[in-house]
This record gives C-alpha cells, structure tokens and sequence, in this order.
C-alpha cells in the first residue's frame, strides 16, 4: 500500500472518529426519593431525554417503616407539555411488613413526548390510600 493511500486511511479513519466523539452525549440519569410516615420510595432511571416518548429504563423501589397494619405502593406519574397531560401508572405494592421492601424494573411509553416525571410512595389501607409523598425526577 502506498503511503498517500495509506495515509489518506488514516485521515478518514480520524474524521470518523472525531464525528464520533462531537456526536451529542448519552441520555442522562435521574433520581428521586421521598418519604412519609410508614413508607418511603426511590426511583432511577437513564436512557431518556427531555421531550422523549418512552423512558427505556425505570427502577422502583418502596419500603414500608411503620408496624402499622398497612401496606406500601408507588407508583410512576409522567407528565407532558400541556397542564392536564398528566398520566398516573399503575400503582406497585408491597406487603411484606414493616423494615420490608420491594422493587420493580420497568419502562413507560407515551403516545406524546414526556417532558418529565415523578414518583409517589404511598401508604394503603386496603384500596383506599391514607397519606403520600412524591417528588420530581432531577
């Protein structure tokens, strides 16, 4: 191989690697965590950026603290760019007690792009829910 073949390879080789590197950067990592008297919950998740529809990665978890009788949930709430795009998903629950906890892997779609989310822990009496707690994804 000549050596202007050669290093015209190299030249190419470089620009591609240097339109790798200027490519815009992954997805970020947000957190969230709150508490309330008899439960406490925490999310993490990555792989989705503002405006996305879908959130490809979400980690829940929730813990009950309180020898109440009662059980614990939480739950995903996403919310878009209009006041009532709002959706609330399905709320997980854990019965195991107090000092117990449970935790869910998960993903959530949306027909319109997510311009945020958020969770909430609760605490159950039955179906009914007693008292909650939330807070936004950062």
């Amino acid at each position: 191989m000549t050596k202007r073949i050669r290093a015209g390879l190299l030249a190419a080789g470089a620009g591609a690697f240097m339109i790798m590197g200027i490519s815009p950067a992954s997805a970020a990592t947000f957190t969230a965590a709150c508490n309330t008297t008899g439960a406490n919950g925490s999310l993490y998740s990555t792989g989705w950026d503002y405006g996305e529809k879908k959130i490809p990665y979400i980690s829940l978890a929730v813990g009950d603290s309180a020898a109440d009788g009662h059980h614990v949930a939480i739950r995903l709430v996403t919310y878009g760019y209009a006041p009532d795009d709002v959706t609330y998903w399905q709320w997980h629950h854990y019965y195991g007690g107090k000092g117990g906890a449970d935790s869910w892997e998960t993903s959530a779609t949306s027909e319109r792009s997510i311009a945020g989310f958020k969770i909430q822990a609760a605490v159950f009496e039955g179906s009914k829910r007693l008292n909650y707690c939330e807070d936004s994804a950062t």
